[in-house]
């Protein structure tokens, strides 16, 4: 099952690592955070981490699991995704 993984405007090299590894990937900017047909089109969230606006976002309907970018490598954040599974 190819997952597909919302990445915040700005992790490029997040997003394009993501992508070599067979991911889809859907940038977004933090005002689609609350949009519902977006949070249901992602199975994870990887935002840079300094937005207030993810706290709470896995105790929403949808669930989406966010991962923070900040200090991490593609690689890292990979990882949890994996174990996320």
């Amino acid at each position: 099952m190819i997952r597909t993984i919302g990445v915040e405007k700005g992790l490029t090299n997040v997003e394009d690592f993501l992508r070599s590894r067979g991911y889809n990937t859907k940038e977004f900017e933090t005002s689609q955070i609350n949009d519902n047909s977006f949070l249901n089109s992602v199975d994870f969230i990887v935002s840079t981490g300094g937005n207030e606006n993810f706290i709470g976002i896995e105790n929403s309907s949808t669930k989406v699991p966010v991962i923070s970018a900040e200090g991490r490598t593609p690689e890292n954040i990979e990882k949890q995704i994996i174990r996320g599974r």
